[in-house]
């Protein structure tokens, strides 16, 4: 499952830690918890249908970070360690499928604060994936 790949590559780039870790940033699948406040959630975006009978899939999907409300710059630094671990990813095979490349698809966006005052940013990519 893509966001189950993606986490994991995250996880294993040493962006984050799955929940229950002591890593100062954990990373979730599909949801975006109250706690803790400093996050990397991963969802699934959608992308075009599959091309042609190779089961080439494009699926594209969303990181979303949220950190303290006094880590502004934090954020900042952490995606651009999203950006280092996922963006131009080609060639890798993650729990059976293979990506031919991964791409950001646009600046990372500040989408503000949440209500408790936690600064939030997403990064918005396009993967390009076969099944082995």
């Amino acid at each position: 499952m893509l966001v189950d790949e993606i986490a994991a590559r995250l996880i294993s780039q040493s962006v984050g830690g799955a929940p229950g870790s002591t890593e100062a940033w954990v990373v979730v699948r599909g949801y975006l918890p109250d706690a803790p406040d400093r996050v990397v959630g991963v969802f699934e975006t959608g992308g075009p249908m599959a091309e042609g009978t190779q089961a080439l899939h494009r699926p594209t999907f969303q990181v979303f970070l949220r950190g303290q409300s006094t880590g502004r710059q934090a954020v900042r630094t952490k995606a651009e360690a999203v950006r280092a671990a996922l963006d131009k990813l080609g060639g890798v095979t993650l729990s059976g499928t293979t990506y031919i490349d991964c791409r950001l698809t646009g600046d990372p966006i500040h989408i503000g604060d949440d209500e408790v005052g936690r600064p939030e940013m997403s990064l918005n990519f396009e993967a390009w994936r076969m099944s082995t």
